[in-house]
């Protein structure tokens, strides 16, 4: 049997039409006693200057049934080659029917298909690019992949908090997998780091779903609730044990990497956790255009990178992101 590997054939994404501004955002936060000084520092140290959210009608799922429909369009592919379909999201529109369902539905799926929803927070869409790489590699009768990852983290962020509202700007990013007759292509390897300790740090919605009916309860205990700094305890600091130590499994060296693809929550975390390893003039930077869209924000960094030319297929690249808890991955691919 020919040594089989899993490569990300194309990418979709979709983002909505309305932009809020550096400008518009600093304006708001000055009309609610901010000091601007201080909230124009602090975006400018996480790396966020324009965002993009939803209007009336749309939706993290609507979102995400576009952003699919324009990967298999790029792919030439239809829903009916699809044989596992996984949603990645922290904000899904739905918690049953599994939203990947509905996206099946839109796409005109197969009966045959796998399909479910993922939640590991904004890691989920690098930690379903592992997970659904190894069951493709497993599954004989199995060859292409949809996984899609959408947030509408701003609407559920406290508008007096520079960190959830300046950061979060809502998009939905899709990619199809494809399993190849070619050995060492795509993904190569996976490293996982959690922290379970810090689990309380990072929660939506701080009054749990138990209470989300409770009329008693005020509004601001039902959205998006930060309770710590950027640090996110050790889970960033170890970020580049995990990078080094899958170079060395792997025979490679930080020279190798072309490009890494990590998580816009923080301009700021993400360069220093890159600068011990002097790696940082390779990160990928897209926040300052989106704003922070969680789990899809490393795949929109990759769409970006392949359309400026920065990323070419044979590369060497490393996805690095973190998840709300906290847990980590970092994923080795030639793409």
């Amino acid at each position: 049997m020919a040594v089989q590997s899993v490569v990300i054939k194309e990418i979709g994404m979709y983002h909505p039409q309305k932009k809020v501004t550096h400008k518009e955002m600093l304006k708001h936060f000055t009309s609610i006693g901010k000091d601007e000084q201080k909230v124009e520092k602090f975006l400018k140290k996480i790396g966020k200057e324009d965002r993009y959210i939803t209007e009336d009608g749309e939706t993290t799922l609507s979102m995400a049934i576009e952003a699919s429909k324009t990967a298999l369009k790029k792919a030439n592919l239809s829903g009916e080659d699809i044989d596992i379909l996984v949603f990645s999201s922290g904000t899904p529109e739905y918690l049953f029917p599994p939203n990947s369902l509905i996206i099946h539905n839109e796409i005109h799926g197969k009966r045959e298909a796998v399909v479910y929803d993922a939640n590991s927070a904004c890691v989920g869409m690098v930690v379903s690019l592992d997970q659904v790489s190894k069951t493709l590699l497993s599954s004989p009768d199995s060859k292409y992949a949809l996984i899609v990852g959408s947030e509408r983290m701003f609407h559920y962020a406290e508008k007096h908090d520079p960190f959830s509202y300046g950061n979060f700007g809502d998009a939905a990013c899709a990619i199809i997998l494809e399993k190849v007759n070619e050995e060492g292509q795509g993904v190569l390897d996976a490293s996982y780091n959690t922290d379970s300790r810090y689990h309380d740090d990072l929660v939506f919605p701080l009054c749990g779903m138990s209470k989300i009916l409770d009329e008693n309860i005020p509004k601001e205990e039902k959205l998006f609730v930060w309770k710590s700094d950027l640090s996110c305890g050790s889970v960033f600091d170890y970020g580049t044990t995990q990078i080094t130590s899958l170079l060395d499994k792997h025979g490679l060296t930080t020279k190798d990497i072309k490009q890494y693809l990590c998580t816009q929550v923080s301009f700021d975390a993400v360069n220093k956790m890159l600068q011990p390893i002097e790696e940082d003039h390779k990160l990928f930077v897209t926040g300052h255009k989106y704003g922070y869209t969680g789990t899809s924000s490393p795949f929109i960094a990759l769409k970006e990178a392949v359309e400026s030319g920065k990323i070419q297929r044979g590369d060497h690249i490393i996805f690095w992101s973190i998840g709300a808890g906290y847990t980590a991955c970092a994923l080795l691919m030639k793409y």
